[in-house]
């Protein structure tokens, strides 16, 4: 929404939106230290929920708030709407509940100027799961793929086993078949 680019020299403010159940901070990234591949921009979220609390739900909206270092899993947080929350550094992965929608505004401050984030090489390679759904959507692809056409898929990226297992679940999740 604004940024370096635009009406701010340090300012850099967005928004995301989470359906219920999803994630968003992933891949893992920092942005808080200024090392080399990495800006030194401190952050605000504000959240939001589309779906209110309604008679006799027990937690109505929420959400979950991760912080992490870096490397570990620091503390995890209940947010609530209206909520807001200073993210002091570190990773800080954010999840909807299966029940809520999640909306939330994030500014972020620091010295500098461009936000630039360094990915936590062990998440890196959700940016290339990305890349592979945003290819199958692109080409309109058949919801049926071949072992064949999974490892053609998979051949740029270098995937571990592990990896490829990951990949092929949340290709099952979108609606895909792989045979």
């Amino acid at each position: 929404m604004i940024s370096p680019k635009d009406a701010s020299s340090n300012l850099v403010i967005g928004e995301t939106y989470n359906p219920p159940g999803f994630w968003s901070g992933t891949p893992l990234h920092q942005h808080d230290n200024g090392q080399t591949g990495e800006s030194d921009h401190e952050e605000v979220y504000y959240h939001r929920f589309c779906l209110g609390k309604k008679p006799g739900d027990q937690l109505g909206a929420y959400g979950v708030q991760l912080l992490m270092d870096g490397t570990t899993l620091m503390k995890a947080f209940l947010i609530g709407d209206k909520s807001i929350f200073a993210i002091p550094g570190g990773c800080h992965p954010v999840v909807a509940s299966p029940v809520s929608d999640l909306l939330y505004l994030w500014g972020l401050a620091g010295s500098g100027g461009e936000l630039v984030m360094r990915d936590i090489p062990e998440f890196a390679h959700l940016k290339s799961f990305e890349m592979v759904f945003n290819m199958l959507e692109r080409d309109q692809a058949r919801k049926l793929i071949s072992k064949d056409q999974f490892k053609i898929l998979c051949a740029p990226y270098h995937f571990s086993e592990e990896q490829k297992g990951l990949l092929e679940l949340m290709l099952k999740e979108k609606g895909y078949e792989i045979e």
